[in-house]
């Protein structure tokens, strides 16, 4: 690492040689990922690697491609950096996507624009998702079909999300399992919003922190409803949609065998959580 390019500091390697030492630079080097980069680039395209050793090397760059970003500053500069990183989560810095959609136009041309394209809103320009949905087969194949295609209508293909939900581990990696997952139900795996909250700073920009950050305790950020009341006119909407609907907290339900009169009744009998009773409890 960091030699120069003489003869001397020059050795010959077979494709295997190369692919290897390369590898085992990504062992010295864990932290650098240039390297491990490097090796990925290498199974996909130079030297296929055993099924084990391309499982192990698609897992790291998994996990390292979950924790970063490519965003862009206020001088339009693009650079890729952490989810946790500080200048991300205050809104210095955005995603390079931010406020842009993926369109089509009337010969099929795809490209990115800003949400307030003027061509995007009077419908010119249309998302290159409407009118589909990304859907799955018995067999797991996934693919594309129109919203009103007959075999996604009578469940024949499903969602691809379906049943899925996307986590966080103690870690704040990201993964998503099927709900049934051992490790949801356990609590191992939580929801992504857990332990955060959405607020807004004084130039109204929304992002999500963790709760017990500094500039949320101290009032610098504040959460995104405050301040705001619904009209009458909503609040009287509201109200008049709940009429005549009971709550699901109040409905009897079954939890291994036993029921109970309602949700909250369980929670105090058998000191569970109401969200952890949900995910296990069959509703009558």
């Amino acid at each position: 690492m960091g030699g120069d390019d003489t003869i001397a500091n020059i050795v010959l390697l077979t494709a295997k040689e190369h692919y290897i030492v390369h590898r085992l630079l990504t062992k010295i080097y864990p932290n650098n990922k240039k390297l491990l980069y490097a090796v990925w680039r290498l199974s996909n395209y130079n030297f296929i690697p055993n099924s084990k050793v391309y499982e192990t090397i698609r897992k790291e760059i998994a996990k390292v491609q979950s924790t970063v970003i490519s965003v862009i500053d206020n001088d339009g500069n693009t650079l890729q950096v952490r989810k946790d990183d500080e200048r991300y989560l205050s809104g210095e810095l955005k995603g390079i996507n931010y406020n842009k959609v993926l369109v089509t136009d009337s010969l099929g041309n795809a490209f990115i624009v800003e949400k307030t394209d003027e061509r995007y809103l009077c419908g010119e320009l249309k998302a290159i998702a409407t009118g589909k949905v990304s859907v799955k087969d018995e067999f797991n194949n996934t693919y594309q079909v129109a919203t009103d295609d007959e075999r996604y209508l009578n469940g024949e293909l499903t969602h691809i999300n379906k049943n899925k939900v996307t986590l966080k581990n103690s870690n704040g990696d990201t993964i998503r399992v099927d709900k049934n997952d051992e490790r949801y139900l356990s609590g191992e795996l939580v929801g992504l919003s857990k332990g955060c909250i959405t607020v807004k700073n004084p130039d109204g920009e929304c992002f999500r922190v963790d709760k017990d950050d500094e500039r949320y305790l101290s009032g610098e950020l504040v959460g995104i409803n405050k301040g705001f009341s619904h009209s009458e006119e909503s609040k009287h909407k509201m109200s008049n949609s709940r009429k005549g609907k009971p709550s699901k907290n109040n409905k009897q339900i079954i939890y291994e065998g036993v029921k109970y009169n309602s949700i909250t009744e369980a929670s105090k009998i058998l000191k569970k959580s109401r969200s952890t009773l949900r995910k296990l409890c069959l509703f009558l």
